[in-house]
């Protein structure tokens, strides 16, 4: 829906600047992770990410849950996740 997608664009864009600088700074982290540290439920960042991954500002490793986000579209070597 045309109209739907215009109501979230402002929404999307003040997400995705902070994700990608966060995911940037901090390589290989799940979106619980960056939800925590963004102060933002997983459910909010689903979309965002999702849009990012399309235009190739992020990227991931796996395929299934608790992937880790790379920033970027090539898939590089991540530094491994802290467990907190």
């Amino acid at each position: 829906m045309p109209g739907q997608e215009c109501y979230l664009c402002p929404r999307l864009h003040n997400l995705t600047c902070p994700l990608t600088n966060y995911v940037a700074k901090h390589p290989g982290q799940s979106v619980d992770q960056i939800g925590k540290a963004l102060g933002q439920k997983t459910k909010e960042l689903a979309l965002p990410i999702i849009r990012m991954i399309e235009a190739k500002k992020l990227s991931t490793k796996e395929k299934r849950r608790r992937r880790p986000y790379l920033a970027g579209g090539a898939i590089a070597k991540a530094a491994p996740a802290t467990n907190a």
